[in-house]
Order: C-alpha cells, then sequence, then structure tokens
C-alpha cells in the first residue's frame, strides 16, 4: 500500500486529485508494484451508486482528502474482508479483528477513513508519514506498553499486516472476485 499512497502523493503535488479510487483501480505489476488506474473516471461508474459510496462520504467533493478516506475503507476492507461501520460521530468502527493489531495501525486506519473531513490526514504525504513512523518503531505510534524487546515484534506485526493488504488485493485481482470482475 505504500506505493500505491506514494502514487496518490505524487498526482495530488501536481494537481490531480482521483476522484473514484476503489480496489478495482489497485493493480500489481509483475514485481509486486502497484499501479493506481482510472484517474477521474467517476462518470464511467455514475450509474454504480451503491458501490461508489462504499469508498466515498456521501456528499463529499472530489479532494485529496476524500480520496485518502477511500484508501483508508479499501485497507480496512483488505484486513478485514468486509465493509467497515461507522459511529454516529463518523469515526470508524474498530472490528475485533483490527483490535489485535497495534496501535498505531489501529490510529492510521482510524484517521485515514474518518468520515470528519477534519480529522482526517491532509493528503498521502502525512500518511507516508505515519507510516515511516510505524514501521521505524515510534513511540507516538505504536502500543504504549511495547519494552525494547518487544520492538522487533511489534514491527513484525505491522509488515505482516501491511503484506497481508496487499496479498488480499492480488488474490481478490486474480480470482476475480468483486470488486475485480
Amino acid at each position: 500500500m505504500r506505493g500505491v499512497c506514494e502514487a496518490l502523493a505524487f498526482a495530488h503535488r501536481h494537481g490531480i486529485v482521483h476522484g473514484n479510487l476503489r480496489p478495482s483501480n489497485i493493480l500489481f505489476a509483475g514485481k509486486g508494484d502497484a499501479r493506481v488506474t482510472d484517474f477521474c473516471l467517476d462518470e464511467h461508474y455514475s450509474g454504480d451508486k451503491k458501490r461508489r459510496n462504499w469508498y466515498g462520504v456521501a456528499d463529499e467533493a472530489r479532494s485529496v482528502r476524500a480520496d485518502v478516506f477511500a484508501i483508508g475503507v479499501i485497507l480496512y476492507e483488505m484486513l478485514v474482508a468486509g465493509l467497515p461501520d461507522w459511529g454516529r460521530d463518523g469515526r470508524l468502527v474498530m472490528s475485533p479483528a483490527l483490535r489485535t493489531l497495534p496501535a498505531g495501525v489501529q490510529e492510521l486506519l482510524a484517521r485515514m477513513a474518518d468520515q470528519r473531513v477534519e480529522r482526517r490526514y491532509t493528503g498521502f504525504e502525512e500518511v507516508l508519514a505515519a507510516m515511516v513512523r510505524l514501521l521505524a518503531g515510534d513511540a507516538q505510534s505504536a502500543t504504549a506498553d511495547r519494552t525494547s524487546s518487544g520492538r522487533g515484534s511489534s514491527r513484525r506485526v505491522v509488515w505482516l499486516a501491511i503484506a497481508a493488504l496487499l496479498a488480499g488485493v492480488a488474490a481478490l485481482y486474480f480470482a476475480g472476485l468483486p470488486p475485480f470482475r
């Protein structure tokens, strides 16, 4: 997912907002490199209101933060194999499966997929910085009770979560399952 975030950060730096991110717009090249496709093609999917709303907040204009939200929902879907739920306040409701991940990963996902735009990351540069902190074992981005001996273990869990995300998308894609049909 880091490659997807880097691609979107590049596009956003050049004034391009995707506006219709969904799992079927993330493709993998031969060496596992991710490719983001179908920029600004939301008109193409205009008849697909139900699916379109899965990865966007109702009535939110196309924006950098809307793209961050969409990738947050995709990450959630990859980890849980289902769509997220939100509380009345717009916060992401963490499933029991996600509660087993390090607190920093939960926080990253919760901020990306928050329905309240002001609580979301401002862009993918900020998302990437948070990912780098997580992978480096930043104390603010991991569980509070981690000890120095647990540092490698926490980092392994983060890497395993990221690898699971990528494997999940690839499996869905190659199996031709929704939304890759």
